[in-house]
Order: structure tokens, then sequence, then C-alpha cells
């Protein structure tokens, strides 16, 4: 390991210490050193901390750690109630303490660790057990069900062969049923379509009718294809802003609702007159409060008011 062998002591610490890394630890070196010499290892140890960069962290343990103290004789801990020890100290050396802190909890601890650990592998390996129990018997279930699906499988090729007698037998007969079904179909499915919409138009009636008997009305009162329509045409004016506000909050704030129904040929138009306010402010609502006790009634009103029509054809 010398630099120049015959010629010089001095160590080639560059490739010394990644070697000697290495050899005591079996893991490759990562550090990076520049081409220097000492005299010693422990000199090149001490250069490598300050100019070799890209240390692992064993590397840099390995470098930093001190020489450890040489542990004592054996006759320190040889027993036979402390004699050779006695005597080993009577001589003038020393032994050093074989007290470990915390050595029974620690024991304690790992032999607890252990049981549960050898309880947690019988439990394992009951689970495997009955895993395998399990796949044994869905193997047997599952021989079972082929056997199965083969005499299904049979079965539906003998109803294939039947099945092909017949329609080669009553093909004529099949095709006009076939045919009658799907005219019949048909008609069921535009007959259905005429009752929905006859429901609807009653429902848009009866919800439009009840209409006349309300003072105030919002667009929870009306419906839905309706009040999509009226807010459109209210946003047109930037006056009723407000109003639309109002109304899309839920309050009833259309006033004097008049209906006029109007049947020509096959069409019913309806028509709907409404009173809808002109809001000027936030604060400008028109306000009615109804206590429990008679006689006490407040109101606040603006007298802002323009008139809006609409129609509803159905």
């Amino acid at each position: 390991m010398l630099s120049l062998p015959g010629f010089s002591t001095l160590i080639d610490c560059d490739t010394y210490l990644p070697r000697y890394f290495q050899y005591l630890s079996g893991q490759p070196s990562k550090m990076s050193c520049p081409r220097a010499y000492r005299s010693s290892s422990s000199e090149c140890e001490t250069w490598a901390l300050l100019f070799c960069p890209g240390f692992s962290v064993n590397e840099r343990h390995r470098l930093q750690a001190k020489d450890r103290s040489r542990r004592s004789n054996w006759m320190c801990h040889a027993g036979v109630f402390g004699l050779f020890k006695a005597i080993y100290e009577g001589t003038g050396h020393k032994c050093e303490p074989n007290h470990v802190s915390h050595l029974k909890e620690t024991l304690s601890e790992v032999t607890r660790a252990m049981r549960i650990s050898q309880h947690s592998v019988r439990i394992i390996n009951g689970n495997v057990v009955y895993l395998f129990k399990i796949a044994d018997q869905l193997n047997s279930k599952l021989d079972i069900l082929g056997k199965n699906l083969k005499k299904v499988d049979h079965t539906f090729a003998d109803w294939k062969e039947q099945l092909e007698v017949f329609s080669n037998s009553a093909k004529c007969y099949e095709t006009m049923t076939m045919e009658f079904l799907s005219k019949y179909t048909a008609e069921v499915n535009r007959a259905f379509t005429a009752f929905l919409r006859l429901f609807e138009v009653q429902d848009t009636l009866s919800q439009i009718s009840r209409l006349n008997g309300k003072t105030l009305v919002g667009y929870s009162d009306l419906p839905k294809f309706l009040s999509s329509q009226l807010s459109a045409k209210l946003f047109v004016d930037s006056s009723l802003a407000l109003t639309v506000t109002a109304l899309e909050q839920g309050l009833s704030v259309l006033a004097s609702p008049m209906v006029d129904a109007e049947h020509d040929s096959s069409d019913l138009n309806v028509n709907i007159l409404l009173l809808a306010p002109e809001i000027a402010n936030r604060g400008n609502f028109c306000v009615v409060e109804h206590l429990h006790w008679p006689g006490t009634t407040n109101q606040s009103c603006s007298n802002n008011v323009s008139e809006f029509e609409t129609d509803s054809p159905s």
C-alpha cells in the first residue's frame, strides 16, 4: 500500500483510503480525493476529512471514529465470586464496568416483541392453512361448476337445433308476428307520448289557472319554462335588474296576474298579464308584517310598477 515501494515510506492517500475502506466494509468507496502523500494512515484520514468531497455516511463515520480503548482482561469477568477480578485489580490493573443500563427492560421488550412476532406468525400460518382449505373447496366447486356448464352448453345446443327446426317450419308466421310487434310498439310509444304531452299540458294549465286567485306571484308559482322566458325578457330592461334578483331569491313581487286561454283548432294559447314592480335599490321593497295579535300590521311599499305581458303557448 506504499506509494513508492523501495523509494519512500509515504502513503498515497488518494488510493489508500478508498481501498482500505472497501477492504474493511466490503462496500465501494464514494470519496474523490486529489493526489496527496502522508506519512501515516491517521494523517491521511485527517487530510481526507478536509480535502475529499463526496463522502458516504459510513466513510465519514470511519474517518471520524476514534480508536476504541482496549477491553478489560478476561480475569475481570471470570466469575468465581470475583476472586480473579480482585487478584487482577490487586496487581495494579483496572477493569472496566460491565454494567449495562436498562438491560433487563431491553431484554423484556425484545422478549415481548418476539412473543408478539411468534403469535403473529401462528396467526398467519393459521390463515394460510385456512386459505389453502378454502382454495381446495373452491377448486372442487369450480370443477362441479365446469361440469354443470358443460351440461348447460349441451342443453343449449339441443335447444338451438330445435329452434332452428321450428324457425324453418314457421318462418312466414314469425316474420308477420315480428312486423306486427314492431308496428304495435311504435303505436304504443306514440300513444304514451301523446298521454305524457296531455298530462304535461294539463299540469301547466292547472298551475297557471291558480294564478287568478293570487295577488302576488313569484317564480315558484310559474312553470319552469315560463319563468326562464320571463327572466330572459326582464333582463332586457336594465331598470328591472333588482326585480329579477328578487324573483330569483324566491320573493313574490309580480302583482295582479291575469290569465287568458285561447283555443285555435289544434293550438292552445295562454296569455298571462303580470305587473312587474321597478325596484330602484335594494332597500326599496314592499314589506308587510302580520303579527299574531289582531290589528297589528305594518306596511312599507314602493309605487314604481311596470306592466309586462307574456304568452305561454301549449
